[in-house]
Parts: C-alpha cells; sequence; structure tokens
C-alpha cells in the first residue's frame, strides 16, 4: 500500500514537473517566434500570416471527441483502447478530407485565391492529427508526462522551423509550409511512444461506439470549441474591417500580451484537481480555496500588466521597426486585454468545476454577438478600438451575465 502511494506521488510529481516545463517552452518558443516573425516581415505580411494561423485554429478547433471524454470513457471501459485510438484514427483523417476540400473550394470561387491556398498548404498538419490518439492512451495510462513531451514537441519543432524561416526571411509559401515538418515530426515521435508505452494499436471502427462517444461527450465538445475559437473568430473578422498594416499592428499587440492572458488558465490549469477534489468533500473549503487561486491568479495577471505598461516603447520598437511603432505606441492598452481575460477565466473556471457548461456557452456565446453586433456597426475600425473591444466586451457580459445567472439559480432552488 505505502509502496502504491509513494509511486502515485512521484507520477503526480513527474507529471506537474513536465507540465509546467511544457507550458514554458510553448509560450516561450511561441514568443519568440512571432517576436523574430513580426521583425523581419512587414505589418502587413505579418497579419496576413496571422489571420492564416487564426483560420487554421479555428478549423483545427473543430474537434468532434474531446480527449478528456475519451479519457474518462476508457476509465469505465478499459477494454476499448483500440476501438478509441481507432475513432480518433480514421476521424481525423476523414475531417482533413473534408476540411482541405471545402478550403479548396472557396480558393477557387473566394477572390483572394492566395490566402486560401496557403490556408490548403497549412491545413496539411491535420492529417498528421490522426497519430494523437497516443496523446488519450498515455494520459489513460498515467503518463501524462509523455503527453506534455508530444505538446513540447509539436509546438517546438513547430516554431524552430519557423524561426529558421523568418530569420532567412523566405517566401509567405514557405513560411506556412512550415507547419508540415513539424507534423512530419510529431507523427515520427507519436509513433515511436507506442512502443513505449506498449500499446499494440490493431485499427478498427465502430459506428455505434462512435455515435455514442459523440453523444456522451457533445457538451464537452461544445465548450472546448467555443473557449478555443471565440477570440479566434474576432481577430478573423475584425480583419476585414481593417487595413492590413492595421491589423498587422493589431496582431503584434495581441500577441505580445497572450502569453499573459494565458497565465490565469495555467493557474487554475495547476489546481484544478485539487479545486475539483476539495469541492467534493467540502463545498465551503472548496470556495476559500477557489478565492484564494483567482487571487493568486489576478495579482499575477495585474503584475504582467504594469510590467508592460511600463516596459520602454522605444526598445520594441528597435526591435520590430518602425513599421509597428504606431501599433507598439498602444501596448498599454493591451494591459487592459490581461486584466479582462483574467476575470473572465475566473468566472469561467469557476462555471466548469461546478460542471455549469451551459453557462460557459452561454457567456462565450454572448461575447461572440456582441463582437459581431459591434462589427456591423462600422465599415473600418482602428487598432485602439479593436483593443478596446478586447477589453469592454468580456467586462461587460461577465458583469451582466453573472449576477442574472445567480438571481435564476436561485429562483429556481427555490421554487423547489
Amino acid at each position: 500500500m505505502q509502496q502504491g502511494q509513494q509511486s502515485a506521488r512521484r507520477s503526480i510529481l513527474i507529471n506537474t514537473l513536465w507540465g509546467k516545463a511544457n507550458v514554458l517552452v510553448r509560450y516561450l518558443t511561441s514568443f519568440v517566434a512571432t517576436a523574430v516573425i513580426a521583425a523581419n516581415y512587414k505589418p502587413d505580411q505579418f497579419g496576413f500570416y496571422q489571420l492564416i494561423l487564426t483560420y487554421l485554429t479555428i478549423i483545427d478547433s473543430i474537434n468532434f471527441l474531446n480527449p478528456t471524454h475519451l479519457r474518462n470513457h476508457l476509465v469505465k471501459n478499459p477494454d476499448d483502447e483500440n476501438a478509441v485510438a481507432g475513432i480518433w484514427f480514421y476521424q481525423a483523417i476523414a475531417f482533413w478530407a473534408i476540411s482541405t476540400l471545402v478550403v479548396i473550394v472557396c480558393a477557387i470561387v473566394m477572390e483572394d485565391h492566395l490566402f486560401w491556398w496557403l490556408l490548403a498548404l497549412g491545413n496539411l498538419r491535420l492529417v498528421f492529427k490522426c497519430y494523437e490518439y497516443m496523446q488519450v492512451i498515455a494520459d489513460y495510462r498515467l503518463r501524462n508526462d509523455l503527453t506534455q513531451k508530444m505538446q513540447m514537441m509539436q509546438l517546438g519543432s513547430f516554431n524552430a522551423f519557423r524561426i529558421v524561416a523568418a530569420l532567412l526571411k523566405v517566401d509567405m509559401t514557405v513560411l506556412v509550409g512550415c507547419a508540415i515538418p513539424q507534423g512530419i515530426f510529431t507523427a515520427i515521435y507519436q509513433n515511436l511512444l507506442k512502443k513505449k508505452v506498449g500499446f499494440n494499436f490493431v485499427r478498427q471502427f465502430s459506428w455505434e461506439k462512435y455515435k455514442q462517444l459523440l453523444k456522451d461527450g457533445a457538451w464537452v465538445s461544445v465548450v472546448l470549441f467555443v473557449t478555443t475559437v471565440q477570440t479566434r473568430i474576432f481577430s478573423a473578422m475584425i480583419a476585414e474591417k481593417m487595413t492590413p498594416e492595421m491589423y498587422g499592428n493589431f496582431q503584434l499587440i495581441v500577441k505580445l500580451v497572450e502569453p499573459a492572458t494565458a497565465i490565469g488558465a495555467i493557474v487554475f490549469g495547476a489546481n484544478y484537481t485539487v479545486l475539483a477534489h476539495t469541492l467534493h468533500a467540502n463545498k465551503e473549503a472548496f470556495k476559500k480555496r477557489f478565492s484564494k487561486i483567482s487571487a493568486l491568479s489576478f495579482a499575477i495577471a495585474m503584475f504582467c500588466s504594469v510590467v508592460i505598461f511600463i516596459f520602454p516603447q522605444s526598445i520594441l520598437v528597435r526591435v520590430f521597426g518602425l513599421a509597428y511603432e504606431d501599433g507598439l505606441s498602444l501596448l498599454g492598452w493591451g494591459t487592459g486585454i490581461i486584466l479582462a481575460n483574467a476575470i473572465l477565466n475566473i468566472s469561467i473556471q469557476y462555471d466548469m468545476l461546478l460542471v455549469r457548461y451551459r453557462s460557459v456557452v452561454l457567456k462565450y456565446g454572448a461575447i461572440f454577438v456582441t463582437y459581431v453586433a459591434l462589427l456591423s456597426y462600422s465599415a473600418q475600425f482602428s487598432v485602439k478600438e479593436a483593443i478596446s473591444m478586447q477589453i469592454y466586451v468580456p467586462l461587460v457580459v461577465i458583469f451582466i451575465l453573472d449576477p442574472l445567472l445567480w438571481c435564476v439559480r436561485n429562483v429556481k432552488s427555490g421554487s423547489k
């Protein structure tokens, strides 16, 4: 018994350390890659490239099978490893083929042919997602450290290729094509991991099991989708309302503050299991612990905001060039994006822990609808106006919906 507890503690420690290393590598390499690309390309080129990545992220987020739900399914049905892996494998290939076909049709029909053909090129990376079933299997077998290594390999290799390509100032086609070697390296690595965990993959597919997995994990998949795409859709839509140079400047601000906006999710992610267990054991203790973690999350966001606000803009102008001077002069407004995201994340994490998936979807849906309404108000937006929307819209939605939903829940509980 004691040996088993020590083994469990060791696994938790290893998984936690690799998780922190993964976050550090992902955000550090992404930040460096973004900085190098922005410094070596003009604002309109940088904005064009970021728009392609935005669309690729939206396509990638359409995942009908949520990894968390699949892991939970395997806990209850340990004999379904090959079935789950096979379903993931064939769904990924089918979705890549369908999404690529749609993009190619858009390339033929739409006016901006270059954008859509480059999107089809970048979309090639999705075909390699068929091997990501190994992340589900490794997590289920309590080897989350291997999952973290896989993710580090994915984004680390992608950013390494992008940095080299940007330093060489290659054509945009080559820069977008960096996703292809990333996919190849990741596929090779994940196949090697099959031997490491001793998984003998026998490809199989069951329509009945696939439909059951879709049905059981529907809400989790919807929550994951809206969480991922709500800001990406805004970036895609605002591009139509700005000049290429303005959009490039706007994207640079967003990318510079992006690591800081993710800190809240990182802090809650590191403590999510502890909070979930505390909620199950004692609700009052949960509220106190959640308040402390929320305060820590917001304090870190405040610190990052102050650092960004006082950072000398002249240094950034020298790094990125005079073409980005107008955008960098508004970097102080980026602190508002950080704080707004911190407040939004606290609200969302509370709902997620209490399994209020409908509330999460409602909040993100309200944010999206508000963005659409505001964007339809004018034919063109400045960089400052675009940043302002990313500050005020989430705050207004949260400050209206949270009290409203609280009242609705109290009315329902009182009527029972």
